[in-house]
């Protein structure tokens, strides 16, 4: 099976936005809170297959996070959210991530190394303050959770629907990427 993949990369280097003393010192507490952050937006095709390089300029601690909207029609007339279905996938079936939601935004980090600081919209077996594991599917949902990268260079992270047949999807998921240093 084949599907077309859109790869979005930036050359915007992130602007330094202080964060409000009255609320926030740090990052952690700026992405858990969600206060001023660099934002970068992008739409996930239906497929979800799509690998996102992030922008230049993240550093080792810097924090990001996603928050994505929208549906995917998964079957005709069976739409579903980036959080997909609270069953998880069968081993059997060809779905690209046994065990994790059916139907949800999946993401894994294809390039450096990306610590999870905060869980995300849905449980997935991470391990708060662990690495995640590359190559390895996550579920991002509708919010992946506050992740630190953990060395400095682009972090390359690619999205997908756990879907086993995406050929006959429709629909877009909006993607919102937030970064605080």
């Amino acid at each position: 099976m084949t599907a077309a993949a859109l790869t979005l990369a930036t050359a915007l280097s992130p602007a330094v936005v202080p964060a409000s003393p009255a609320h926030a010192v740090n990052p952690l507490d700026r992405c858990v809170y969600e206060l001023t952050s660099y934002q970068d937006s992008f739409v996930v095709p239906s497929t979800g297959l799509l690998p996102y390089s992030s922008p230049a300029g993240y550093l080792h601690d810097d924090l990001l996070s996603f928050r994505t909207t929208g549906t995917v029609q998964v079957q005709p007339g069976v739409s579903k959210g980036p959080d997909g279905d609270p069953v998880n996938a069968p081993a059997a079936g060809g779905w690209p991530a046994p065990g994790l939601r059916q139907y949800a935004l999946l993401m894994r980090v294809r390039q450096g190394q990306v610590r999870l600081e905060t869980n995300g919209s849905v449980p997935d077996g991470r391990t708060l303050g662990g690495i995640m594991t590359p190559n390895r599917w996550y579920v991002a949902g509708s919010y992946s959770g506050c992740l630190r990268i953990y060395e400095n260079g682009p972090v390359a992270v690619e999205f997908l629907v756990n879907d086993p047949a995406r050929t006959d999807n429709a629909g877009l998921l909006s993607a919102v990427l937030r970064q605080w240093w």
